[in-house]
């Protein structure tokens, strides 16, 4: 029998031994840290991403004192408190926050955070999703935060499954006002699945593209909360997306007249077709078909946005089988002005 010797066996186990060190629910960050600590409240990090990776799912990221504490990824659930410093997150060239699921029904909370991208960042705070249905966003909080300057969106939110978003006391401002493929709003909401709840209270969306965009399967519940200098409207709602709540008078709604065509051309005309579900009107001057965009209207609620194509637009309703009255205006183009054609009948007892 061989008896090994544990003299020398030790040391060898001791050099193969893992130290296992558990995540905390609270970590902390500090302008003077150090990301090569352990985030506690005595050893802070510098930054949210070097803090993120000690942090356990569902704890939390507070800051100790002013600073700057760089772009993050969240892939779990997790809270992150400015807890009333200047928290700042500024980029440039790149996103602010990025939220990727990582595992399914994740919540993320961002508070008290100076989110600015210096003109040339992405987007402010930016969902991702990739279809799978392993990981998905359940909600969304964003208080008591500023987001500006982004060459995109302030808050990009395109979840691919049910979720909620829930923005609070927050300014979304001088975002970038230049319409492009990946810019929409100060708030654009634009789910690629699933259905979307969005309640936005006590918030300000000044000079950006719109204020605030839904488009798709969205439902926006907004409150105290106001829109100004935005390049073309403060509140839209497109392709089925609802918001309600507006206290905004609905000419406020609406982009401003064109400078140039305050009087409305009365050469233009619009005939109205479609059936008691789909709203079809065609827009068509003296020199033929119009172009630009018709905007579609229910009292308070932007119903949609029409991109005229042959001068041609329409309007899906719904399934609603009562009489609605759709407010339709023609926001003008190179050669028409802008036109308030006033409200139409749509249903069983209009068109």
């Amino acid at each position: 029998m061989i008896r090994p010797n544990s003299r020398s066996v030790r040391p060898a186990l001791e050099q193969l031994e893992v130290r296992v060190v558990p995540q905390a629910t609270r970590t902390w960050v500090s302008g003077v840290g150090d990301d090569a600590n352990p985030c506690s409240r005595t050893a802070p990090c510098k930054t949210f991403a070097g803090a993120i990776s000690k942090t356990a799912v569902g704890g939390e990221i507070d800051v100790l004192d002013p600073g700057g504490f760089g772009a993050v990824t969240i892939t779990k659930s997790i809270t992150i408190d400015g807890g009333g410093f200047q928290a700042g997150v500024l980029v440039s060239g790149t996103n602010g926050i990025v939220i990727s699921p990582g595992s399914a029904n994740i919540v993320v909370v961002l508070r008290g955070l100076n989110i600015n991208g210096l003109g040339s960042g992405l987007q402010g705070i930016t969902v991702t999703n990739d279809a799978d249905p392993n990981t998905s966003l359940a909600a969304l909080f964003v208080e008591n935060c500023n987001i500006q300057q982004f060459s995109g969106n302030g808050i990009d939110f395109k979840p691919d499954a049910n979720s909620k978003l829930f923005v609070t006391n927050t300014t979304v401002q001088s975002n970038n006002q230049v319409a492009g493929p990946t810019t929409k709003a100060g708030i654009y909401i634009h789910p690629s699945g699933g259905n979307t709840q969005a309640t936005i209270t006590g918030s300000h969306l000044y000079n950006n593209l719109n204020g605030l965009e839904a488009d798709g399967n969205v439902q926006v519940m907004v409150g105290d909360t106001d829109g100004g200098g935005n390049a073309q409207s403060d509140f839209l709602a497109l392709l089925g997306a609802t918001i309600n709540g507006l206290s905004t008078p609905e000419s406020q709604l609406t982009p401003p007249v064109p400078p140039g065509q305050s009087s409305p051309n009365s050469t233009v005309s619009m005939t109205v077709g479609g059936n008691k579900r789909v709203l079809e009107v065609r827009i068509s001057g003296p020199t033929g078909a119009a172009t630009g965009r018709v905007l579609f209207l229910d009292g308070k609620n932007l119903l949609g946005l029409g991109v005229l194509s042959n001068g041609q637009a329409s309007l899906r309703l719904g399934r609603s089988g009562r009489t609605r009255r759709v407010h339709v205006i023609y926001l003008g183009d190179a050669r028409y002005a802008y036109q308030d054609f006033g409200f139409i009948k749509v249903g069983k007892g209009g068109k």
